[in-house]
């Protein structure tokens, strides 16, 4: 078997295949975050292969998952938590043994039909095994100017992107640093750091950078301009709102419960009614140092 390595937000993994080739094409995102040989075993957080033959427990009844158009349900037994995927094309299966450490599905990491479940894959696995580092993927949309970052949070249909865009359009010397599921994390010194991951939604950045953050933004559509400062109990309730929290893992949800409190304890988060216009842009221009 071939070995693919790639690391994202400082997680590194493996992806086992029979042909390297075709399950990096699956995965053009990933591109910039892939890594060489050889690794050392300490340093991989997880290993995923495919094709295999899942025997699967008594599973509670399909219901909406997370994936649009997409059923999925799930359930722990013992150490290993078992995923059920339905689509409108096939069923698949998925075994993730102790932390998430090996992670075994039912199909094949060769199969171009399955490019768009491999990546959530690897998303959902990638989230979960950094939330015990201090880690948590955050849904939003981040900018970056020399190395410095605002995220800005809310709601799908808020304007976080058009936001983002605005930031382009009227800042000099902005980059987008992901619009979607970036990775957040904070460090024991209390400062927080924003990477860019191969998870972006519907816009293509996906790039390999670290900026330190600055403030979080949620955003409010609203016919007037208006930012303030969140206390740090509405800033936990801000967070909790863009983060996804383990359903069947109680360490886990407990980890994340504690990373959005330290986040909201260490680092501003402010809340931004607003219009798409310059002025709202000159709101949040405000925290850039």
């Amino acid at each position: 078997m071939d070995k693919l390595y790639y690391k994202v937000a400082e997680c590194v993994f493996c992806i086992l295949t029979p042909d390297a080739g075709k399950t990096a094409r699956l995965l053009p995102s990933f591109k910039d975050f892939a890594i060489s040989a050889p690794i050392q075993e300490s340093e991989v957080h997880f290993v995923l292969s495919g094709g295999h033959s899942i025997e699967m427990p008594t599973m509670p009844p399909l219901a909406e998952g997370n994936i649009p158009g997409w059923l999925g349900s799930e359930c722990k037994v013992g150490e290993d938590t078992y995923i059920l995927v339905k689509t409108d094309a096939d069923t698949y299966r998925l075994k993730a043994g102790k932390d998430w450490r090996e992670i075994q599905t039912s199909y094949s990491v060769t199969d171009p039909t399955i490019r768009y479940l491999l990546a959530k894959t690897l998303s959902m696995a990638v989230g979960l095994v950094l939330i015990a580092e201090g880690a948590t993927t955050i849904h939003a949309s981040v900018i970056e100017k020399q190395g410095k970052a605002l995220l800005f949070l809310g709601v799908s249909g808020t304007g976080k992107s058009t936001h983002s865009s605005l930031w382009l359009k009227y800042v000099e010397g902005v980059s987008l640093l992901n619009d979607d599921e970036p990775i957040i994390r904070l460090l024991p010194t209390g400062k927080a750091v924003v990477y860019g991951t191969p998870w972006s939604g519907k816009t293509h950045c996906y790039r390999n950078i670290v900026a330190d953050v600055v403030a979080l933004v949620h955003l409010h559509q609203h016919p007037e301009n208006k930012l303030k400062r969140l206390s740090i109990k509405d800033a936990v309730a801000s967070l909790g709102l863009s983060v996804s929290m383990p359903a069947s893992d109680m360490f886990l949800a407990q980890k994340q419960f504690d990373n959005i409190c330290n986040l909201a304890e260490r680092i501003p988060l402010y809340s931004l009614d607003c219009r798409p216009d310059r002025e709202a842009v000159a709101l949040t221009e405000t925290l850039m140092p």
